[in-house]
């Protein structure tokens, strides 16, 4: 058994008290408005425990509301949004999507989904589904606050392979990282994309958004998109491996490690060449500065 103790400092307590629970705490999170608490539940130890649940403590009841059946805790297994709580559930290579509001209600179910990749920002997840013909998946754009199909397109398995993360680009459009940069709307589907060039030593491709453009390494460049992804600019760099940019305000900051890793058993670390730090001017591309370490 667990005893938790909340302080006045989570706001809708104006006293201490104490709550006995059924099970273990692993993690614990604050929903926005700090009205209610989302409780994971997992043995001690266990990673991947095939037995954790998530629960939703109301604090101005003082009172467990809603403690999901159980699924296999990862690392994707569950988030957190404004809404409530996304949990995924795996039923063999697929998966069901739930979306519990804060009140402990289901508001949305998606059964039969490949991968689910989502922005909160944009109210817009993207459901994969086998389409089954063996060569093409189909994407559902759906809202995450209603789980209401926005759009449906079809891809290839390259797509699906190659899905390296999402990017929030503007208030109804995203960025999404696969084997091409692609720009997604909320509402419209595919708006546009570019085709980029990957490294064959497993190097990754960095993004940054900023003023309405977006920023990424490639293979061999550094360029500038502008909102309709058009290049405004594209400049050389020197030879990378794992790397990162950031945003400075009027510059920007990429910084080379100097290896790459794998899933390999055996020496999943690869030292490719020499890390340095590079500075650009975000307006002209122009490298200002090259620093090797």
């Amino acid at each position: 058994y667990c005893i938790m103790i909340f302080m006045s400092v989570l706001m809708i307590a104006q006293e201490d008290f104490s709550y006995k629970l059924s099970r273990r705490i692993a993690m614990m999170y604050a929903n926005p408005d700090s009205t209610s608490l989302c409780i994971l539940f997992a043995n001690p130890g266990e990673n991947y425990d095939k037995t954790a649940q998530v629960g939703i403590f109301d604090l101005k009841s003082r009172k467990l509301i809603y403690q999901s059946p159980m699924f296999s805790h990862r690392e994707d297994g569950f988030k957190v949004l404004d809404k409530g709580i996304l949990i995924s559930f795996q039923q063999g290579r697929q998966y069901s999507l739930r979306l519990i509001d804060w009140n402990g209600n289901e508001v949305w179910k998606e059964d039969g989904a490949l991968g689910f990749i989502y922005k909160n920002e944009v109210d817009l997840g993207l459901v994969l589904r086998d389409t089954g013909t063996g060569s093409a998946v189909e994407i559902n754009g759906i809202s995450l606050r209603t789980g209401d199909i926005l759009w449906s397109e079809q891809v290839d398995f390259d797509f699906v392979r190659n899905i390296r993360g999402i990017r929030q680009f503007s208030n109804s459009t995203v960025l999404l990282l696969s084997d091409k940069l692609y720009k997604y709307g909320r509402k419209n589907g595919l708006l546009a994309e570019h085709k980029y060039k990957t490294s064959p030593q497993g190097a990754n491709a960095s993004i940054v958004v900023s003023d309405h453009h977006a920023y990424m390494t490639d293979w061999k460049n550094l360029t500038c998109f502008d909102k309709n992804l058009a290049a405004v600019w594209s400049v050389s760099h020197p030879a990378m491996a794992r790397n990162e940019l950031i945003d400075e305000g009027k510059t920007l900051k990429l910084i080379n490690y100097g290896y790459v890793k794998s899933d390999a058993k055996i020496m999943p670390i690869h030292h490719l060449n020499k890390p340095y730090i590079a500075c650009y001017d975000k307006q002209s591309g122009q490298q200002l500065s090259l620093d090797y370490m």
